[in-house]
């Protein structure tokens, strides 16, 4: 498929010219653990060093899922890469998150008043989140 749309396939990175690497969910999923993969650290290291020092997206390997290569094969053209990326999307549902996390404060101070703390102790909510996709896996182990 890739090398059908003029793209090169390797299990090595040996270019100094990467674009783009194809992960599987389960290996994005291992990033922040212990087994997670050192390839896409450095990968995730090298994109927040160019961030640093060129414009956004200027200089990163999109680091993907397979179905973005799916669907721009399908639509014959390279769909942007900002709406697949990994790391893009990961950034986007934390700061959504954050944002939740601040207006649910904001809910729960304005009905017990502003003096109130918020919902959770410190460490709390990361904890009962963790514990609830935990959860989710036992109950659907193939769909995670």
């Amino acid at each position: 498929m890739v090398q059908d749309a003029g793209g090169k396939v390797t299990t090595r990175v040996v270019h100094d010219d990467l674009i783009h690497i194809i992960l599987s969910p389960a290996i994005w999923a291992r990033e922040g653990t212990a087994s997670a993969s050192q390839l896409v650290k450095n990968v995730k290291a090298a994109n927040e060093q160019n961030d640093a020092n060129t414009p956004p997206y200027a200089d990163r390997a999109w680091i993907m899922p397979l179905e973005w290569v799916e669907e721009s094969i399908a639509a014959n053209k390279r769909l942007p890469e900002v709406k697949y990326d990994y790391e893009l999307q990961e950034a986007a549902n934390r700061a959504k998150r954050s944002r939740e996390i601040a207006e649910e404060n904001a809910q729960y101070r304005r009905k017990h008043g502003k003096k109130a703390p918020g919902l959770y102790a410190r460490g709390e909510r990361k904890r009962l989140e963790t514990e609830c996709r935990r959860e989710e896996a036992t109950i659907m182990p193939g769909l995670s």
